[in-house]
């Protein structure tokens, strides 16, 4: 609301560090734009921060060969094409763990994790319209939600095999904020169980997760390398790739 000169700089170089640490930073960038257009109080100043955010997020256009390049050489290829199953179960594969879902030749989900994927989605949107209805900052939080989701949903379904969880994982910690949104039209007392509920949720996935089967390949590599290897060796893999 108070945009000078120097907070607009400061703007525009975060929006370019952004782009680059990650290209689906652009559907943040997105996100932002979309809230400078609705929210009333900034509209004062929504063109002169909706330029800074755009003049830093146009630095990723120096790296577009790049880009090209990696399309060309199919860098992209294993991603799955568009379902809307695996859409929806979007927000849940930022909190639970999608395995090769997203991948071409993966597994899919069975019926039972599709409904839970589909519930947890249901309770992020619920915490997006709570946010909304909350004031200015909460509504970025919901839009940094669904601008990013919704936009990479339609890339996808127009034929671009871009979608996977850890493509969209900046949408994670917003999503988080919805989740415990939720909790607040409830009774002071059911949201203080379903909090200790969802924290408990917390811990048992983090304690559950693989964190601990990380193969070594700096010394898988140092072997192969003294078994004869040379770099421009095939390998050949047997099934399916995602699995492997």
């Amino acid at each position: 609301a108070r945009a000078s000169l120097g907070r607009l700089a400061a703007v525009a170089a975060c929006a370019a560090a952004g782009a680059y640490a990650h290209y689906f930073f652009l559907l943040a960038a997105a996100g932002a734009l979309v809230w400078l257009a609705v929210e009333r109080e900034l509209r004062s100043v929504a063109v002169r921060l909706g330029a800074a955010v755009l003049l830093g997020t146009a630095t990723l256009l120096a790296w577009l060969p790049g880009l090209l390049e990696q399309v060309r050489a199919e860098r992209f290829g294993w991603i799955d094409a568009f379902d809307p199953v695996k859409f929806l179960a979007l927000p849940s594969a930022l909190f639970w763990n999608p395995g090769t879902m997203y991948a071409e030749l993966g597994s899919d989900p069975d019926a039972g994790e599709a409904v839970a994927r589909v519930v947890l989605l249901a309770l992020v949107l619920g915490g997006c319209w709570v946010l909304a209805r909350l004031g200015s900052s909460a509504r970025l939080c919901a839009l940094m939600v669904v601008v990013p989701v919704g936009v990479s949903g339609i890339a996808w379904l127009a034929g671009l095999r871009i979608v996977t969880g850890r493509n969209l994982i900046g949408v994670t910690a917003f999503a988080a904020v919805a989740l415990a949104a939720v909790l607040l039209p409830l009774p002071r007392r059911t949201a203080l169980a379903a909090g200790a509920g969802l924290l408990a949720l917390s811990v048992f996935g983090y304690v559950r997760s693989p964190m601990d089967e990380r193969v070594d390949f700096d010394r898988v590599a140092e072997a192969l390398a003294d078994g004869g290897w040379e770099p421009g060796d095939p390998i050949l893999v047997v099934g399916s790739l995602p699995d492997f």
